[in-house]
């Protein structure tokens, strides 16, 4: 008989995985669009409307290696923390209005037409 302990350790133990995994990703992601200038990576990305590529590369590689941080460290928190609904609710609002931030940033790259 599985106790409400054993499955919400087990649950645990597989969100925490997840957010590791995924962080790790956004990492690497990160990585290779602001140091290896791997464009393509970028969403949309269509070089005759970008006037800056590198500033763009260096913006979108860099907030994707920092929300893959912010996720590493949730997936941590987890584990320490006792995960409820406010935890959960700050790290959406975080990566969401991070998203959001890169969004309206990227748009100063575009080139004039």
């Amino acid at each position: 008989m599985r106790t409400s302990m054993t499955v919400a350790l087990g649950e645990t133990t597989i969100v925490v995985a997840v957010l590791m995994l995924t962080g790790l990703g956004l990492c690497y992601l990160g990585y290779r669009i602001r140091y290896l200038k791997d464009y393509h990576l970028i969403a949309g990305y269509r070089s005759e409307e970008v006037a800056d590529a590198d500033s763009l590369a260096r913006l979108v590689g860099g907030g994707t290696i920092v929300i893959g941080l912010v996720t590493l460290l949730y997936g941590a928190g987890a584990i320490v923390l006792r995960a409820g609904d406010t935890y959960w609710l700050s790290y959406t609002v975080l990566v969401l209005v991070s998203a959001g931030y890169l969004s309206v940033q990227s748009r100063q790259y575009a080139a004039e037409t």
